[in-house]
Order: C-alpha cells, then structure tokens, then sequence
C-alpha cells in the first residue's frame, strides 16, 4: 500500500508539473505576440455596417498615410483627430458629400472619387450596395412608396384648402 500511495504521489506532482509548465508556455506565447490589444481589437469600418465592404479612413501617422485599422496596428503612436486625413493634404480638397466609389477588387469603399484619388488607387462605380445613397439612387414610383409618404404634396395642399376655409 506504501508503494500504490508513493507512485499516485509521484503521479499526481509530474501532474502538477504538466500543468505549471503548460501555464508558463501560454503565458510566454501571449506576451511574445507582436500584435497589440488595441490592433487585435481595432475592425475596420464597413459600408453598408457589418457585412459591407472596408471603409476607407485615411490617417497620417509619421508621414505615411494607413487606413485607420492599419494606422492602429502599425504600432506607431498617433493621435486619432489629429492624424484624421492623408499626410499630402489631399483630402480637404475633397467635398464631404458621400458618392461611394470602390476599389476595382470592390474590397474597399471611398466616400467619394476625389477621396479615392487621394488615395492613388483605380476606382470604379461599387457593385450591389443595396442601400440608398442620397444623389445616386434612383427613388421608387410613389406607388411604391409606405403609404404616410404616397402623396404627400397633394396632402399638403388639402390641408392649405381646409385652413383657407375657416
């Protein structure tokens, strides 16, 4: 029995030893990653939210121009307003209007051509957003329309006839 109880001992430290050496190994594998918190944590904004294509962000960060996940996980230290916008200046030239425009892979989104320019890729017209962009999409035929929106100048108008009549 001394013999049973002495090896379930030596079993149960190797245990022990197995399981301190596994906790070392996590922990020195966690700190030697090059990827920061704030990188690992930074997701590209997307257009249309979710499930849309990249957003791009230009930020100067020590005379070079990122998109903003990128300017995060440079490991560079910039300051976010700051560094809002290419690093030549481009971008305030450019109208705030939003006309999105996409990179011919249709992986990234530019709010508009000028922005694209600025960035120096080729762009071309986005494919498939299935959302509504002020400007560049067509309306629906009022008949097409919630009903609260059908007609609503000719509501207008009978309301201005009733206020007449009073």
């Amino acid at each position: 029995t001394k013999l049973i109880l002495l090896d379930s001992l030596l079993q149960e430290k190797k245990m022990i030893h197995r399981a301190l050496l596994i906790s070392v190994f996590i922990y020195l594998s966690e700190s030697a990653s090059t990827v920061t918190k704030e990188c690992a944590q930074c997701h590209h904004p997307r257009f249309p939210p979710n499930n849309g294509r990249i957003l791009y962000l230009p930020h100067c960060v020590q005379n070079t121009t990122y998109n903003f996940c990128d300017a995060v996980c440079s490991g560079l230290q910039f300051v976010g307003a700051e560094s809002r916008g290419d690093c030549d200046g481009c971008h305030r030239k450019c109208s705030s209007v939003f006309s999105p425009v996409c990179s011919e892979d249709q992986e990234m989104i530019y709010a508009n051509s000028c922005q694209a320019g600025c960035a120096g890729v080729q762009f071309v017209e986005c494919e498939g957003l299935n959302t509504i962009i002020p400007g560049k999409s067509p309306l629906p035929p009022s008949h097409l329309l919630p009903l609260r929106l059908q007609g609503v100048n000719s509501q207008s108008t009978d309301l201005q006839a009733e206020e007449d009549d009073f």
